[in-house]
């Protein structure tokens, strides 16, 4: 599953997901971010970039399945 079909099965948004990344000292634009997820940008960073939300989103869904589970 791609990051943005994650993004929708957790309810979440790319900016959300751009606030988290900066809370782990990445900053990103919404249009730089829009090119790395459509694949234009395959840069060092836009590595960094993808495996940041990978991380970020396992984290939020072991979350998310924590609190569903009680």
């Amino acid at each position: 599953m791609n990051v943005r079909e994650r993004l929708k099965a957790l309810g979440k948004t790319q900016n959300w997901l751009i606030v988290e990344m900066k809370k782990h000292d990445v900053s990103v634009l919404t249009s730089e971010f829009s090119n790395i997820l459509n694949g234009v940008l395959t840069t060092p960073k836009a590595e960094r970039v993808l495996n940041l939300c990978d991380k970020i989103l396992t984290e939020y869904e072991k979350e998310v399945g924590k609190s569903a589970g009680g």
